[in-house]
Formats: structure tokens, C-alpha cells, sequence
């Protein structure tokens, strides 16, 4: 069997796509979930790798997959072959980023996402995500950097809002920190955290306004 790179291609993208329908399936569906995520891994095998070996795409979308069965080795082989093949794919680091951010392994962590962002340094999901790393590491102004810099390119981006009025609040910056939680809940009016922190400041100090 023979399948082309355009085959090929298309075949990964639509993987690509199913799995982020899956990973968006409720927890009681998870067996459903992982077993549908198999079969795909399996047919991609099958018929694109036994073709083509050398099919980066192919190595990034079952990197994706194997991240979402939480097989972090089998997904670290596969975007490191895909590294080899085409180290200028940003969102692969961004991917390499996430599996040792949940490792705890910060500082791996961070040059991941700093490497994704010398590719694509607008991209405001790799920014909120080194945010993350730095707010687990402790760095807090490295967190706010780069949280801002995710505020930067994508305004709408209610959790980093949150995220700068906790820092902030954690170093008794009240005042910045209350414009920051509001912020987030004009963004997002339901999102619970914010309207605590908020709560917790007006109940110590009362509203500035």
C-alpha cells in the first residue's frame, strides 16, 4: 500500500483534529476516549510509518496522541524525531513544554517554551504557558512578564489577568491586583476564583471605587 505525502498529510491533520475532539470528552467517557485514541495511533502507523518513516507531521500528531493517553515516553520519542526532522515547528516545543511542565520539571519547562518562542514570539498561548512555569518555579516577576506579554497578544485571555492579580496580591500589591481581578471578570463574569479574590478584598479593605 501506498499512500502519498498529501495522503499522508491529510490523514495526520484529521487525526490532528480528532483528537482534540476526544481530549474534550467528559472524564466518564475516558475508556471511549482512550480507546478510540489507540486505534488512530495504530492506522497511522500503519498505513503512513511503514510507508513513510520520515513523515514529520505524522511524528507530531502521534506525539499529541500519546500526550493524550498520558504516555509521556512514547510522545517525547515522537516530537524528538519530529525535532530531527523539522526543528523550526513551534507548537512541537510547546508540546515538549507541557509534558515536563506536568513532570515538574520547570526549568526543561521553560526552554521549551522559549524555544517555541524564538519561532513565533506573538504567540500568546506559549506565553501564558511560561507564565505557568515561572508562577510554579516561584519567579514571580518572570511570571508577570509573561503574562503580560500573553495580555499583549491576546487581551481576551481572562486566566492570565487572574493570574497577575495573584501575584500581585501575594506581594500585598492590593490596588493593581483588584484592576487585574476585575478585568478577569469582565472577561469572564462566571470565573469563580476572580470573583473570591475580589470578595476577599473588599471585605478587607472595601471597594476603591
Amino acid at each position: 500500500f501506498y499512500m502519498s505525502v498529501e495522503e499522508a498529510d491529510k490523514l495526520a491533520k484529521n487525526a490532528e483534529i480528532e483528537f482534540q475532539k476526544l481530549s474534550e470528552l467528559l472524564p466518564d467517557a475516558r475508556e471511549e476516549y482512550e480507546q478510540k485514541i489507540r486505534g488512530i495511533i495504530d492506522r497511522m502507523t500503519l498505513f503512513v510509518l511503514t510507508e513513510n518513516p520520515s513523515h514529520e507531521y505524522t511524528h507530531y500528531v502521534l506525539g499529541q496522541g500519546y500526550f493524550h493517553l498520558a504516555d509521556d515516553v512514547n510522545a517525547l520519542k515522537h516530537f524528538e524525531l519530529c525535532l530531527e526532522l523539522n526543528p523550526r515547528r513551534s507548537e512541537t516545543y510547546y508540546w515538549t513544554g507541557l509534558i515536563a511542565r506536568f513532570a515538574n520539571e520547570g526549568t526543561a519547562s521553560a526552554e521549551s517554551f522559549l524555544k517555541a518562542l524564538e519561532i513565533e514570539d506573538e504567540n500568546p498561548k506559549y506565553w501564558f504557558q511560561l507564565g505557568e512555569v515561572y508562577s510554579e518555579m516561584k519567579l514571580i516577576k518572570k511570571a508577570i512578564e509573561a503574562y503580560r506579554k500573553c495580555i499583549k497578544y491576546d487581551a481576551t485571555n481572562h486566566r492570565a489577568h487572574y493570574q497577575i492579580g495573584v501575584m500581585l496580591y501575594s506581594k500585598d500589591n492590593t490596588q493593581d491586583a483588584l484592576v487585574y481581578f476585575k478585568k478577569a471578570v469582565n472577561l469572564k463574569p462566571d470565573y469563580d476564583k476572580a470573583l473570591y479574590n475580589l470578595g476577599q478584598i473588599y471585605q478587607t479593605v472595601g471597594d476603591f471605587e
